[in-house]
């Protein structure tokens, strides 16, 4: 007898396989009008875009609040992360905060 997924347990299975397919990547933002731009890109995603502090993990701010952007200190290094449907995309047109790691 096979076994059928169905419901929640679909949504277990994907969110699982979804989540260890995301995308991090060390970004900087350099400029205030960067805030401006990398909002205004991220607010077209499906994907969730955050941004994390790379010492204290637990600051997490969503990409998509130009206001949480707008508290992150210039010219020092970040995380990137995108997970969702269009992440490969959302990757290319970000590729232009990332710092050589």
């Amino acid at each position: 007898i096979g076994v059928r997924l169905v419901g929640s347990e679909m949504c277990i299975r994907d969110r699982y396989r979804k989540a260890t397919d995301m995308i991090k990547k060390n970004i900087k933002f350099i400029t205030t009008g960067q805030f401006v731009t990398f909002y205004n890109t991220c607010k077209g995603f499906s994907s969730d875009v955050r941004v994390r502090d790379l010492e204290n993990q637990h600051l997490d701010i969503n990409a998509k609040k130009l206001s949480e952007l707008a508290t992150i200190p210039l010219g020092l290094p970040y995380v990137l992360i995108i997970h969702g449907d269009d992440e490969k995309k959302a990757d290319k047109l970000l590729q232009k905060y990332r710092t050589v790691s």
